[in-house]
């Protein structure tokens, strides 16, 4: 018995060996260890949760912008918001929303779209922030992943420190 034993141990050690060597040797190996990141993922981002918070493209975002059925929502801090933003959009710091989301929330009109968005496509800010507006009570909330990167580098139109930042002036 301890000899049956001992041999599918090692069968399954070599097997093992084998999968992950050949794995290593593949042009576009699967990755064997990943830390979880709900923006990686097509899923809706807050899982079992209602109303869903989904991730949406920047076509959709293009759309969405122009038919002016949203509202954009900046989630990085004043200083980058005022070097360059997309059209349009708001600034409510993820890192200032306790204070500053009173002063501004008379700007979230009810039954409008909100796109939250933040520096980059792993930046976690949006979606913080989306999560944030959902728990104020925000039903349609939504995250543009792609960010102030995806948006330059495509070359698209943006606006540098044109509307109030600090909640005061609005």
């Amino acid at each position: 018995m301890k000899k049956f034993l001992l041999e599918t141990v090692l069968i399954i050690a070599i097997s093992l060996s084998c999968a992950v060597l050949y794995n290593y040797l593949l042009a576009d190996p699967l990755p064997l260890f990943k830390t979880y990141n709900p923006l990686d993922s097509d899923e809706p981002l807050l899982m079992g949760e209602q109303p869903f918070i989904d991730a949406i493209d920047v076509e959709m975002l293009k759309i969405l912008s122009e038919q002016g059925q949203i509202l954009l929502v900046d989630s990085r801090i004043e200083s980058e918001y005022r070097t360059g933003h997309i059209p349009g959009a708001i600034n409510l710091p993820v890192s200032e929303f306790d204070r500053l989301y009173p002063k501004k929330s008379k700007q979230f009109p009810p039954g409008k779209s909100i796109v939250t968005y933040c520096s980059a496509k792993h930046c976690i800010d949006s979606l913080i922030l989306a999560r944030k507006l959902v728990k104020k009570g925000h039903d349609t909330v939504f995250v543009y992943l792609g960010g102030m990167e995806e948006w330059i580098r495509l070359a698209l139109p943006a606006e540098a420190g044109i509307k109030p930042v600090n909640g005061d002036e609005e």
